[in-house]
Protein backbone atom coordinates (compact mmCIF):
# COMPACT_ATOMS: atom_id res chain seq x y z
CA UNK A 1 0.00 0.00 0.00
CA UNK A 2 1.62 2.98 -0.78
CA UNK A 3 2.02 6.10 1.36
CA UNK A 4 0.01 9.17 0.31
CA UNK A 5 1.78 12.01 -1.08
CA UNK A 6 1.14 14.50 1.24
CA UNK A 7 1.87 12.79 3.88
CA UNK A 8 5.19 12.01 5.05
CA UNK A 9 6.62 9.40 7.29
CA UNK A 10 9.09 9.48 10.49
CA UNK A 11 10.75 7.16 12.45
CA UNK A 12 8.43 6.16 15.60
CA UNK A 13 10.37 3.14 17.05
CA UNK A 14 10.09 -0.49 17.68
CA UNK A 15 8.08 -2.70 19.33
CA UNK A 16 8.79 -4.20 22.74
CA UNK A 17 5.22 -5.88 23.66
CA UNK A 18 2.07 -7.02 23.04
CA UNK A 19 -0.82 -6.59 25.58
CA UNK A 20 -4.74 -7.40 25.20
CA UNK A 21 -4.07 -6.94 21.17
CA UNK A 22 -2.72 -3.82 21.33
CA UNK A 23 1.28 -3.12 20.72
CA UNK A 24 3.37 -1.08 22.85
CA UNK A 25 5.86 0.72 20.51
CA UNK A 26 9.13 2.87 22.48
CA UNK A 27 9.36 6.10 20.34
CA UNK A 28 12.94 6.65 19.73
CA UNK A 29 11.83 10.07 18.00
CA UNK A 30 12.74 12.37 20.67
CA UNK A 31 10.99 15.65 18.51
CA UNK A 32 7.93 14.06 17.04
CA UNK A 33 4.73 14.92 18.10
CA UNK A 34 2.15 12.16 17.83
CA UNK A 35 -1.49 12.39 17.11
CA UNK A 36 -4.20 10.24 18.13
CA UNK A 37 -5.11 8.16 14.81
CA UNK A 38 -2.31 8.70 13.10
CA UNK A 39 -1.47 5.72 10.73
CA UNK A 40 1.44 3.22 11.68
CA UNK A 41 3.74 1.49 8.81
CA UNK A 42 6.34 -0.98 8.87
CA UNK A 43 9.81 -0.58 7.29
CA UNK A 44 8.26 -2.23 3.54
CA UNK A 45 5.58 -0.15 4.03
CA UNK A 46 2.61 -1.79 5.24
CA UNK A 47 -0.47 -0.12 7.10
CA UNK A 48 0.50 -1.87 10.14
CA UNK A 49 -2.17 0.10 12.73
CA UNK A 50 -3.91 3.47 14.17
CA UNK A 51 -2.22 4.79 17.39
CA UNK A 52 -4.27 4.38 19.55
CA UNK A 53 -2.91 6.06 23.04
CA UNK A 54 0.44 7.27 23.99
CA UNK A 55 1.42 6.66 27.75
CA UNK A 56 4.64 6.80 29.61
CA UNK A 57 7.30 9.07 30.65
CA UNK A 58 7.80 12.20 29.02
CA UNK A 59 11.34 11.27 28.23
CA UNK A 60 10.54 8.08 27.04
CA UNK A 61 6.88 7.58 26.07
CA UNK A 62 5.01 4.77 24.60
CA UNK A 63 2.54 4.40 21.55
CA UNK A 64 -0.09 1.84 21.90
CA UNK A 65 -1.31 1.16 18.53
CA UNK A 66 -4.11 -0.91 17.62
CA UNK A 67 -2.98 -3.51 14.26
CA UNK A 68 -5.20 -4.43 12.02
CA UNK A 69 -3.63 -7.51 10.91
CA UNK A 70 -2.49 -10.29 12.69
CA UNK A 71 0.86 -11.23 12.39
CA UNK A 72 3.81 -8.80 13.32
CA UNK A 73 6.95 -8.85 12.69
CA UNK A 74 8.60 -7.75 16.25
CA UNK A 75 11.71 -7.05 15.16
CA UNK A 76 10.95 -4.43 12.39
CA UNK A 77 10.92 -0.60 13.11
CA UNK A 78 8.48 1.33 12.74
CA UNK A 79 7.08 4.88 11.12
CA UNK A 80 4.48 7.15 11.90
CA UNK A 81 2.88 9.20 8.87
CA UNK A 82 2.92 12.55 9.76
CA UNK A 83 1.27 16.07 7.82
CA UNK A 84 3.42 17.58 5.32
CA UNK A 85 3.56 21.19 6.96
CA UNK A 86 4.21 24.05 4.57
CA UNK A 87 5.98 27.16 5.20
CA UNK A 88 3.24 29.71 5.94
CA UNK A 89 6.27 32.48 5.40
CA UNK A 90 6.13 32.25 1.57
CA UNK A 91 2.67 31.67 0.61
CA UNK A 92 1.31 35.05 -0.86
Amino acid sequence: MPVPSNKKLELLGKPKNMIFNYILISVENKGLRLKINSNVYDSRFNLIGKITDIIGNVNKPYAVVKPIKEKINFNDVFFVETKKYGNRHNKR
